[in-house]
């Protein structure tokens, strides 16, 4: 009971006093249980990705697609990413898993290559767990390299540039040799962001989605022009997350954004939908 209350205190951030409570027996049992059988997904083929899509402000068209990991277990149902890629992240996990993931996004880019669907980019989510050591670094750059790096974007948060990590160089100085693109996400919500803008060479710029909420008010519609601005001068790309209304993509017109992305267009699709959607735009042109 103590370590449980131990582990509340970490994950509340440390430097408080936790006293246990029953409900903390019921979290560690159900953390015990994803773990189980996470190790097991894998194998037993139980992930899929989903597909948002990134639209290019100034037509319509569909620019990119961003790759959502989904899990589907046999046993637990249907296991939302919020609950269990924290603990893929804890356990270390997230290592097999990413580099899943980077094979099942290539795989993807090469059947729609072949099949002449779409030669959009597809980005996908990176941890810092996953370049925390240099063999970890070593073996996602072996993945990559393995096809399709001139239409792979690798988001990364501000959480994962924090910690100097054995193998951050190595992994930074790979994917720019490689021709991957890198995206820093959630653009704003972090107390350092413009030193990161400084330090690393990011291609895309993603402005969190609590900015997007409050864009129709003064303040908020400042700040995101001001951000859009900033990185135009710095010769990146910039998305917009999040966007849920009509209102919202007037204003980010407005303010000259590049791309958005959000309910307003499409939630993540599963593979079949999603290709369905782009037939359906890429038709919509064409009646245009």
């Amino acid at each position: 009971k103590a370590d449980a209350a131990r582990m509340g205190s970490k994950n509340r951030g440390g430097n408080r006093i936790t006293f246990f409570e029953e409900q903390m027996n019921a979290m560690a049992a159900r953390r015990l249980e994803l773990e189980t059988h996470l190790r097991r997904a894998i194998a037993n083929n139980e992930f899929e990705l989903y597909y948002q899509p990134v639209m290019d402000i100034s037509d319509d068209t569909v620019y990119a697609a961003e790759a959502l990991l989904r899990w589907h277990s046999a046993e637990l149902g249907f296991v939302p990413p919020v609950e269990f890629i924290p603990v893929a992240e804890e356990t270390g996990l997230i290592v097999d898993i990413g580099e899943w993931v980077v094979g099942a996004v290539q795989e993807q880019l090469q059947r729609w290559q072949q099949a002449r669907v779409t030669d959009i980019r597809v980005s996908l989510n990176v941890s810092a767990r996953q370049f925390h050591s240099e063999d970890s670094a070593r073996g996602l750059l072996k993945v990559l390299a393995a096809g399709g790096t001139d239409r792979i974007t690798v988001e990364l948060t501000e959480s994962a540039l924090v910690n100097d990590a054995p193998g951050s160089d190595i992994f930074f100085n790979g994917i720019r040799e490689l021709g991957v693109h890198v995206a820093l996400d959630d653009f704003g919500t972090g107390f350092s962001s413009v030193g990161y803008l400084r330090d690393f060479e990011f291609d895309v710029l993603k402005i969190d989605k609590s900015f997007i909420d409050s864009i129709c008010e003064v303040r908020d519609h400042g700040l995101v022009a001001s951000i859009v601005a900033m990185g135009r001068i710095l010769g990146m790309r910039v998305i917009a997350e999040g966007v849920e209304d009509e209102a919202q993509l007037l204003q980010l017109r407005q303010i000259g954004c590049d791309f958005v992305q959000g309910y307003f267009y499409a939630r993540p699709l599963p593979l079949a939908e999603f290709e369905e959607f782009l037939q359906n735009r890429s038709q919509q042109q064409v009646a245009g």
